[in-house]
């Protein structure tokens, strides 16, 4: 009497890659950079998208980049003066399972190699720790409060506050992220210099403050990048003549006090 073979099926399981924007290995894989470089991630691609944002719109870009620490956390924030990022944009963000970007399909030397930059920001403080703070997008008169949740599947909600505010013009990206030079690399300085440089037809101003980002940024050696001189926009404005960065009477490339 021969007995019947034991006959087991193997289920087939979906997961979403969802949650690949939300920890650190999975951003690095999306971004080619190590989690003490998600700052410099942050810094760059929000700045390309800024000076992106004021050529579509046909005019010379003015990038203002603001440091700061807030209860305890650096706090960074990219202006632009394009014609403000569309609410339906913001919307889209919410859809991981596909590319949101005007850059999937156009490149140029410097810019856009992501493709999909503002979904791996609202993920990155995430991944650094600090998934309690929001990622704040401001542009066309609404200013958009995003915090993600990840729920026990791993399946990332992004509640999403709206508010109506008087900014009409361009657009704001605030990010948080963790102060201590131990997690993360943090040079705004670098990349005032840096946008400045490549970006020669454009305004680039930087602002520093409580307490000053400098603390947080590691000793690493930058190249020391020069742009020559030029008019600044900014009635009230000089151009630092080594650095072709905008400072201002209450602003300068170093930490107000």
């Amino acid at each position: 009497m021969s007995k019947a073979k034991a006959h087991f099926e193997r289920t087939t399981f979906e997961t979403s890659r969802a949650s690949e924007y939300f920890t650190a290995e999975g951003l690095t894989k999306l971004t080619e950079q190590s989690a003490e470089n998600f700052g410099d991630v942050v810094i760059k691609e929000l700045g390309d998208n800024a000076l992106d944002a004021a050529e579509t719109a046909r005019i010379v870009p003015e990038l203002l980049i603001s440091c700061g620490r807030r209860r305890g956390l650096s706090e960074i924030s990219i202006s632009d003066n394009g014609d403000g990022i569309p609410p339906t944009t913001v919307e889209s963000m919410q859809n991981f399972s596909t590319l949101t970007s005007d850059k999937a399909h156009y490149r140029t030397p410097t810019r856009g190699a992501q493709g999909n930059a503002l979904k791996t920001i609202i993920g990155i403080p995430h991944a650094l720790g600090i998934g309690g703070e929001p990622v704040i997008i401001e542009g066309r008169g609404l200013r958009h409060t995003i915090k993600p949740v990840i729920d026990a599947a791993g399946v990332p909600r992004l509640p999403r506050k709206v508010e109506t505010i008087e900014r009409a013009k361009g657009t704001k990206v605030t990010v948080p992220l963790p102060a201590s030079p131990d997690l993360i690399d943090l040079d705004p300085t670098y990349w005032a210099k840096a946008f400045a440089l490549f970006n020669a037809h454009g305004f680039i101003k930087l602002e520093q403050f409580g307490g000053g980002t400098d603390m947080v940024t590691r000793s690493r050696n930058r190249s020391n990048l020069m742009n020559r001189p030029r008019q600044s926009p900014h009635r009230s404005a000089s151009i630092c003549p080594t650095t072709g960065v905008a400072r201002t009477g209450t602003t300068s490339l170093r930490s107000a006090r």
